[in-house]
């Protein structure tokens, strides 16, 4: 469900975090399948889910009540024609922050897919409009102009 690495950075900014995972990764509460959790253990869900269960989630986490869920998926993954029916009925995302840079989540220096962070919040499930910026990768090269 969550793993966070700034678990001390958040709890210094006054949040309570609770790791989950469905795998034990020695890291939190292993075990745990946020599926079949009939109460939400927070207000608030940071994750990556498993890519095939992440609309899931999303209806779980409405069902649930939660008020907050950013997950990291693939970039094109709104464009299914059953997102369409998703953001109609259950949750439009508030904000898609588009990823620069492509997450090697394999540590294999040769990434190939194209992600993005979708947030969800209470307010935006019937807003139907959502904003998107980009998440520029820090670099100490210049960066170059849009328009030469």
């Amino acid at each position: 469900m969550v793993q966070v690495t700034s678990q001390q950075s958040c709890s210094r900014h006054g949040h309570e975090v609770i790791s989950a995972d469905l795998i034990d990764r020695r890291y939190g509460r292993g075990g745990l399948d946020f599926l079949l959790q009939t109460t939400a253990l927070a207000r608030a869900i940071v994750t990556n889910p498993p890519f095939s269960r992440a609309e899931a989630f999303l209806r779980h986490a409405a069902e649930l009540g939660i008020n907050y869920v950013a997950f990291l998926h693939k970039a094109d993954w709104l464009n299914a024609a059953d997102r369409g029916i998703m953001i109609e009925t259950v949750w439009c995302p508030a904000r898609c922050h588009l990823l620069q840079w492509r997450p090697d989540f394999k540590n294999q220096g040769a990434p190939t897919m194209n992600c993005n962070w979708y947030v969800f919040e209470r307010a935006s499930m019937r807003a139907r409009c959502w904003v998107s910026s980009v998440l520029w990768r820090p670099t100490k090269q210049p960066q170059l102009p849009l328009f030469p």
